[in-house]
């Protein structure tokens, strides 16, 4: 079974995927465009840059324009993520300026944003608007998506000094190794 849930416009492609079939090649291809991942289910491995990551369910990924990357499902287990294509052009100059910096680097995770599934519902909702309304409600919700992106981007780079940062270090590694020994 595979199913997906999208829309496409001039600067924005939505899809929400649900797929039970492995696959175990990696889908390698870059983009001009920025992308946002987001992790609902599955066992899936990315290969971004030539380094793997596995996400795991609240797994939001960031991958800047030109960034060569590709997925593989690698079982049947249910997978489930929704994926988001922008234009910078959607953004206004400013917008831009603040907005894309967590994009400015690299591809990027940040584990365990289980809050984010309301934005992504909220843009899935405008698929079913008519034209004049769609462009209006996307770009609305893709800058409130953004703009909780840039919050918790901020956050991690505030807090990844000192103790705090080492006990959220600590607590991250604890939570992604629980089933080892």
């Amino acid at each position: 079974m595979y199913q997906e849930e999208s829309f496409k416009t001039r600067n924005v492609v939505y899809a929400h995927t649900r797929s039970d079939e492995a696959d175990m090649e990696y889908k390698m291809h870059c983009h001009d465009v920025y992308e946002v991942y987001y992790m609902i289910s599955g066992n899936a491995e990315y290969l971004l840059e030539g380094k793997t990551y596995t996400p795991r369910p609240g797994s939001l990924i960031i991958i800047p324009p030109g960034c060569f990357h590709g997925l593989r499902v690698l079982d049947s287990e249910e997978y489930n993520r929704i994926r988001l294509h922008f234009a910078p052009e959607l953004l206004e100059e400013g917008e831009q300026a603040l907005l894309l910096e967590p994009f400015e680097a690299a591809w990027c995770c940040y584990e365990e944003q289980f809050q984010l599934e309301w934005y992504f519902h909220s843009l899935e909702e405008c698929g079913n608007y008519g034209k004049n309304l769609q462009d209006i409600a996307i770009r609305a919700r893709v800058l409130s998506l953004l703009t909780k992106i840039f919050a918790i981007f901020r956050e991690a780079s505030g807090t990844s000094r000192g103790k705090e940062g080492q006990v959220q270090e600590i607590i991250r590694y604890i939570n992604q190794n629980l089933s080892a020994p």
